[in-house]
């Protein structure tokens, strides 16, 4: 078997840097990501991933992942929490529980996780969560980089159901999902067990034969995570710019650079939307960005004119830190650069594309690649 080992500290740190860029301003929180890492590396457990080749005839893969608004916690919503009882958790690691429930429920043994997404969290958690379980996981993910909506997936473009589905979220609360009439209603009832639990639930579903995978899943993904992290760090330590040697060593666009002046954002339906303005800086003086997230960034405007959209990837790069920026953790006057980067060519197919196009975020544009919308 071959396996892509995180070797010591300084992988861990790599790959959840590289992770967080391509969670395009989602994909959860990278100290929990590091924490759950750390949490295996200081146990002895092998941290690493696997080729579908390497996966046992007969075994099963299932998906584990977070479902729920990044956005930020009001007093109210805080106030309800202590009401319900919501005050000390006992799962803080969900994903784990979620993943033993649903070979509870099932009654299949699962020999491997791929996480759902890639991001600061979801990505490094699942990797985690698997090396705790004493499972494997796989080198790739269901999109390539973060995405608001499990219908924008690449098991679901296959056909594959969601359900049945597990949830566990850290309070202790248990749900399983037997069966939706559509993805649709699978990621509404998913919203909706997420939103009563006050954030992030963790849940487990998308079982898929080990021999199926190798045709669903988009793969290599978390390798080029890692060397994206180094990529990161190398820069740093020759005291290069971190945009700038991202642009050099992994072919990202450079896309503007300035300085955030405003951000009007709102937690609707379950899912944090909003947008960053930014006053250009340097050669972009005198230009305005907009960078529009539901979640993770979907559009980016200069001058209102729209330039690049999902379901190519939009990146925050936080020039004060050298590192990607969350969404949510982004604040008013942070010097950020925006990098542009290429989709992978599974979410440009006609299946895919309807779900992360301008159309479904309520913009009347079409899809224009990141590759010809730079040439103009």
């Amino acid at each position: 078997m071959s396996k892509n080992i995180l070797k010591n500290y300084e992988d861990l740190v790599d790959f959840v840097q590289g992770c967080l860029l391509y969670g395009v301003g989602g994909g959860g929180n990278p100290k929990e990501g590091l924490r759950a890492l750390e949490a295996q590396f200081t146990a002895g457990n092998s941290l690493g991933w696997v080729q579908p080749e390497d996966l046992p005839a007969g075994s099963w893969v299932a998906c584990a992942f977070l479902m729920g608004s990044t956005a930020p916690l009001t007093p109210e919503k805080i106030q309800q929490m202590k009401e319900l009882g919501l005050n000390e958790w006992t799962y803080p690691n969900n994903l784990a529980e979620t993943t033993k429930f649903l070979e509870e429920y099932t009654g299949k043994t699962i020999s491997a996780l791929v996480p759902l997404e890639m991001g600061g969290s979801n990505t490094p958690v699942p990797v985690a969560v698997a090396a705790g379980l004493g499972k494997m996981a796989l080198d790739g993910d269901f999109a390539g980089r973060a995405v608001p909506e499990i219908t924008q997936v690449t098991p679901v473009g296959c056909g594959i159901p969601f359900t049945p589905a597990t949830s566990v979220d850290k309070w202790g609360n248990k749900s399983i999902i037997v069966d939706t009439i559509n993805i649709d209603m699978a990621e509404r009832l998913g919203k909706l067990i997420s939103d009563a639990s006050f954030g992030s639930t963790g849940l487990c579903g998308f079982l898929i034969p080990a021999e199926d995978i190798k045709n669903i899943f988009v793969p290599n993904t978390l390798t080029e995570a890692l060397e994206a992290g180094r990529t990161i760090r190398q820069a740093k330590e020759r005291g290069q710019d971190v945009a700038q040697g991202l642009c050099k060593e992994l072919g990202f666009y450079h896309l503007f650079r300035g300085k955030v002046i405003d951000k009007p954002w709102e937690d609707r339906d379950g899912y944090y939307w909003g947008m960053h303005v930014l006053e250009g800086t340097g050669p972009f003086a005198g230009h305005t960005a907009k960078v529009v997230f539901k979640n993770e960034n979907q559009l980016f405007y200069i001058d209102d004119q729209l330039r690049v959209s999902s379901p190519d990837l939009i990146i925050n790069i936080d020039n004060k830190l050298g590192e990607g920026r969350r969404n949510d953790d982004i604040i008013l006057g942070d010097d950020l650069t925006i990098l542009g980067c290429p989709c992978k060519a599974a979410l440009r197919t006609p299946i895919m594309l309807p779900t992360l196009e301008p159309r479904h975020f309520g913009v009347d544009a079409p899809y224009v690649p990141i590759e010809t919308a730079m040439k103009k």
